[in-house]
């Protein structure tokens, strides 16, 4: 063996070509067999080291979940993002090729790493080179000055470009099982999501719920769900890691919010601090912000707010998962309002039938026998509460009291106003006071004691028994129609303003001597005013051609022709305003 002839130069290079070929597949063997990502890193590792013996080596990889680039290796490196033109890996990916930068033929470009991270700085040479696969840059190696001493030559550079799309295909696997993994992972969790948020119909809890789960999908510092209402509305509102004054800035700012993002498509962005500076509809907040609509049958019914004060702090890939969030969302919160509005909608019916039974209370009962006159009466509510009130009061002997009023609103309200004119107008006539002075001390509590909007339309008289005689005042009310026995008609005009509006007001008052076989019906707009389909109203003239036409019938046809005729005039068969009607025949 001693003896053996030396080898020659070529075929030395031949065996350590095949050598190195040999070495070559076990690694890219190797590679594919790695069980898993930091293994396969550290074979990479290995096969660089051995032929190119660097003071360091640096590998990117991209981000599954913002699609940059960042540093993998080494760990004080891990997370820096690359910035695509600058330092090494940038300006390789920017190129579309493999690299190599020689302080011997220029100075080396700025490495773009943050300058307090202890990391190793190159100093004559630098050797990178994309990983791309699919036409995807998955990745980036920097090979970081030879041990040697010597510069990365262009043979160094036909290698790593031959050995780099092996790599990629290695590389690329992981990237592909981690971008799975995180999509099996986050269709999990909205599953999760979905049943816990669907678990209640407590929208304030659902809301809260929601913003909980979704930091633990989406990281951020703050966050809002706003819900969308009509302007005169408060919107649900939740919020977390925001202060009272910036919750109570973003009530104060939803509605502008609300219409300028849906002037312009209300579709979901991603906005930096600089973006929100030339958009009217972000708040000046955060580094950071995604906004995201909550629709509900293509129709945008709320949206979130996510903030964070990290530049860049959201991805593409947030901005995707909270819109697949958002439909559950969505979902869950439609489900609760319905839920919410329909205990809202029986509370209010039970509430307003309690009250239609009080309010019915003060109506009287039966008609009360009065001499010498026949009285009927009709009240019919457009909703459960009236805003009406008529009323037949025994002053003194042989004199009544007659009374029919109308609060210019609906509902719960109006029946509240007119319980108030109703007490205070009984507490002023057992004070025996004149009409007029009776008008003159409603109107003032009534101006004191409601909004500036609210006022009351009435009409009152005194009925003497004996006399025949109706003294009456008209506060604003709708002027009641007298049909003498000759068949000649009047209306009783003479009164003041309507209660309420106004804190001085005088009244007068006129007296009528009622003979028989006259006819007086006092009403409300809502039976006057009920419209048809084309829109003509009742009027005065349905209310005197019922009278001419049933003058001799008894008192109680007379309103119960009077009601089938308003119903049978308005278009949807059912008054729209409450409607009360109280008709006097004077008899011999």
């Amino acid at each position: 063996m001693d003896n053996e002839p030396p080898l020659s130069a070529g075929v030395s290079r031949t065996r350590s070509f095949w050598r190195k070929k040999v070495t070559l597949l076990n690694y890219l063997e190797a590679f594919h067999l790695a069980p898993d990502l930091d293994s396969l890193i550290r074979s990479l590792r290995i096969l660089l080291e051995d032929e190119f013996r660097p003071a360091a080596i640096n590998f990117t990889l991209i981000d599954v979940r913002k699609r940059h680039l960042v540093y993998y290796f080494p760990e004080v490196l891990k997370g820096v993002p690359v910035v695509i033109g600058e330092g090494y890996s940038g300006l390789a990916v920017a190129a579309g090729r493999c690299l190599c930068f020689r302080a011997s033929e220029s100075p080396l470009p700025y490495h773009a790493l943050p300058e307090t991270i202890d990391f190793v700085r190159a100093q004559k040479s630098v050797l990178v080179c994309p990983l791309v696969r699919d036409a995807r840059v998955i990745g980036t190696i920097e090979i970081i000055d030879r041990s040697d001493g010597l510069e990365f030559s262009a043979r160094d550079v036909t290698y790593l470009e031959a050995l780099a799309p092996h790599m990629a295909v290695a590389v690329n696997h992981f990237i592909l099982s981690l971008e799975a993994k995180r999509r099996e992972e986050e269709e999990g969790r909205l599953r999760e999501i979905a049943r816990s948020i669907n678990s209640t119909l407590n929208l304030d809890e659902i809301l809260e719920d929601i913003l909980q789960h979704l930091r633990g999908l989406i990281p951020y510092d703050s966050a809002a769900i706003l819900l969308f209402a009509s302007k005169d509305q408060k919107r649900d509102m939740a919020s977390f890691g925001m202060t009272e004054q910036e919750q109570e800035h973003l009530q104060e700012q939803s509605f502008r919010i609300e219409n300028e993002w849906l002037e312009f498509g209300a579709v979901p962005r991603l906005l930096s601090q600089e973006d929100c500076e030339d958009l009217r509809y972000c708040l000046k907040t955060g580094e950071s912000q995604i906004l995201m609509p909550l629709r509900s049958s293509d129709r945008v019914t709320g949206m979130f707010l996510l903030m964070s004060e990290q530049r860049d702090a959201f991805a593409q890939a947030d901005l995707e998962l909270l819109e697949a969030f958002a439909s559950h969302a969505a979902f869950a919160i439609e489900k609760a309002q319905l839920h919410r509005s329909l205990i809202e909608k029986t509370q209010l019916e039970q509430e307003l039938r309690i009250a239609r039974e009080i309010q019915l209370r003060f109506l009287p009962s039966q008609m009360p026998r009065i001499s010498g006159l026949q009285v009927a009466a009709r009240n019919i509510a457009s909703r459960l509460v009236s805003g009406d009130y008529y009323d037949f009061i025994p002053i003194v002997e042989g004199q009544w009291g007659i009374v029919i009023g109308d609060v210019a609103s609906k509902g719960i309200s109006a029946g509240l106003i007119m319980s108030a004119f109703r007490a205070s107008l009984l507490a002023e006539i057992r004070n025996n006071f004149a009409i007029t002075t009776i008008l003159q001390k409603v109107n003032r509590l009534l101006w004191e004691t409601t909004a500036i909007n609210r006022f009351v339309t009435a009409f009152y008289g005194v009925f003497d028994e004996k006399a025949r005689v109706l003294t009456y005042s008209n506060a604003g009310h709708n002027f009641p129609v007298l049909r003498r026995a000759d068949g000649s008609f009047r209306e009783l005009r003479t009164g003041g303003l309507l209660l309420g509006a106004f804190e001085h007001v005088q009244y007068v008052e006129e007296r009528i001597h009622l003979v028989p076989g006259d006819l007086l019906i006092l009403y409300t707009d809502g039976l006057s005013e009920a419209p048809r389909a084309d829109g003509q109203e009742f009027g005065t003239e349905g209310v005197t051609a019922v009278m001419e036409k049933c003058h001799t019938a008894p008192a109680s046809e007379i309103a119960e022709l009077l009601v089938q005729q308003v119903t049978a005039h308005s278009e949807s068969g059912i008054p729209e305003d409450d409607a009360t009607l109280v008709v006097i025949k004077v008899q011999a």
